[in-house]
């Protein structure tokens, strides 16, 4: 199981996400699991599994030591969260702080801290309150033998 983080791109939105925090990077993050499936919230799609995710360009991957039963846990949790609307407000109270979060609703790096929590990692974060990018810096401390694949 593996994290992928993507580099922001061409559209405003993805550079908007991305310059919020240092690294002033990344614009979105996924689960993928050993089979190759990924788990994220998109805006446009909501919370949902993807099959044949291309991360091949644009995309940095953070590989986790974890057991075939702790990727089972968080595999479980994300299939009864699947279907789940994406927090659109959760995003903009980044830059708007009097915004208040959707209930219910997830955004990308939110959801994808929050599954790994199931299982003991991350378990001091506030995933409400973590980027992209800020997810990724905790990664790496968290799970400092990662080796990245750019």
């Amino acid at each position: 199981m593996k994290l992928a983080f993507k580099h922001a791109g061409r559209s405003w939105l993805e550079w908007a996400i991305a310059l919020h925090d240092e690294p002033k990077t990344f614009c979105h993050v996924e689960i993928i699991f050993s089979d190759g499936v990924a788990f994220s919230a998109q805006y446009g799609e909501g919370v949902r599994f993807v099959k044949n995710l291309d991360t091949s360009r644009g995309w940095w991957k953070v590989p986790l030591a974890v057991s075939a039963e702790e990727e089972q846990t968080v595999r479980q949790w994300c299939e009864s969260h699947a279907g789940g609307r994406y927090d659109v407000p959760g995003v903009l109270a980044f830059k708007i702080p009097f915004i208040r979060q959707a209930m219910g609703a997830w955004f990308c790096s939110e959801i994808c801290s929050t599954a790994l929590q199931q299982i003991g990692m991350f378990s001091d974060l506030k995933p409400h309150r973590l980027s992209p990018n800020a997810l990724f810096l905790h990664t790496l401390r968290y799970e400092p033998r990662a080796q990245l694949q750019p």
